[in-house]
Order: structure tokens, then C-alpha cells, then sequence
């Protein structure tokens, strides 16, 4: 009786054990991914931290860019950069006229 008691128990505790090691194996997973899933979560955070500051650089130049482009469109600064690079300003001597029949 007490071999047939014993077995049974013996079986029992088995199962338990089987039962218990589950439990904890899973809520092992459920924090690992827990902390995997919050680890990404930074990486996407600095990554789009990153960006933002990549395009406000980015418009920054694109600032700057336009400001040039301006101010080369200004008469004094067109007739500035002849000067320094030689140029002269057209006279009529320097037109061609050509007639067509």
C-alpha cells in the first residue's frame, strides 16, 4: 500500500514539477521579450531622434543655399564678380548684326 501511496505521489510531484517548470520557462520568455521588445523601442526612439536633427540640418542648408542664390541675383554683386573676374561691360561695338535675305 504505502509502494502503490508513494508512486502515486512520486507521479504527482512529477507532473507538478513538470507543471511549475512551464510556468517559469514562459514567464522567463515573456520578460525577455518584454525587455527585447522595450530595447527596440529605444533603438527607434534614438533613430528618429537622429533624423529629425539630420533634416533640420538639412533645411538649414537648404536655407543657407537659398540666400546665396539670392544674393547672386542682385545687380551689384553680378557687376562686382565681372569686375574681379575681368569682364567689362558690353558696348555696341561689341554687337553683331546679321541680316537675313
Amino acid at each position: 500500500m504505502w509502494n502503490n501511496n508513494s508512486g502515486e505521489e512520486n507521479q504527482r510531484s512529477k507532473v507538478d514539477f513538470v507543471k511549475y517548470t512551464f510556468i517559469v520557462i514562459t514567464m522567463i520568455f515573456v520578460v525577455i521579450l518584454y525587455v527585447w521588445q522595450n530595447i527596440e523601442v529605444m533603438k527607434m526612439k534614438m533613430y528618429h531622434r537622429k533624423s529629425i536633427e539630420y533634416t533640420k540640418e538639412l533645411v538649414k542648408q537648404r536655407d543657407r543655399l537659398l540666400y546665396e542664390i539670392e544674393r547672386y541675383k542682385r545687380p551689384e554683386v553680378i557687376d562686382n564678380y565681372a569686375e574681379v573676374n575681368g569682364l567689362r561691360k558690353a558696348s555696341r561695338g561689341d554687337i553683331v548684326r546679321i541680316d537675313i535675305d
